[in-house]
């Protein structure tokens, strides 16, 4: 296992990549800021920690292996992607990947998680909120957490069956509410 303690700059137009081989997790637990894009690949895990909230607006993908969201609750690990990048936060597209929250509220309320095929996103009993939802083949699973959707919710066509099993939340709590399509 490796710590990485220190401010990690990603500039404009530019993608900071990380790969991981199995058995050698990887915790950033310094600010992840700038306008670049961060992608994950491995077979292990990569950490996203520490007590700074993260301001990059790049969005993020992790092709393969775990990524997990580690800061305190409510401090943001995946904020917002620039309105001038679609980006998000894409999982999967490269292998087995997960997505697995280790505290309640890791990702800016208002932006999307694209699930690729094979893909999970594990709230593991925590809450979390987010913009919009697109399944492709892939899975949700919230424990006794629940997954607000304040956006769309979108299920794509796959030969795999996307799931979502435990508790959901759609629309804007008080204004319009979310489209569904499964």
């Amino acid at each position: 296992t490796s710590n990485g303690q220190g401010v990690i700059t990603l500039p404009a137009n530019a993608t900071g990549f990380v790969s991981t081989i199995a058995g050698a997790d990887l915790t950033m637990a310094g600010r992840i800021q700038g306008a670049g894009q961060l992608n994950c690949y491995g077979e292990a895990q990569v950490r996203i920690g520490g007590t700074l909230a993260n301001t990059f607006t790049g969005g993020v993908q992790g092709f393969s292996g775990d990524l997990v969201l580690q800061k305190p609750a409510g401090v943001t690990a995946l904020p917002l992607s620039s309105p001038s990048v679609d980006a998000g936060v894409v999982v999967g597209n490269g292998g087995p990947a997960r997505l697995i929250l280790a505290a309640t509220n890791q990702i800016a309320d208002d932006n999307y998680v694209r699930l690729e095929e094979g893909a999970e996103f594990n709230l593991a009993g925590f809450n979390e909120v987010i913009g919009s939802l697109i399944m492709t083949g892939a899975s949700v699973s919230t424990g006794a957490g629940a997954l607000g959707i304040v956006g769309d919710f979108f299920t794509l066509p796959s030969s795999l069956t996307s799931t979502l099993t435990g508790n959901l939340t759609t629309g804007s709590g008080g204004g319009s509410p979310a489209t569904e399509w499964i």
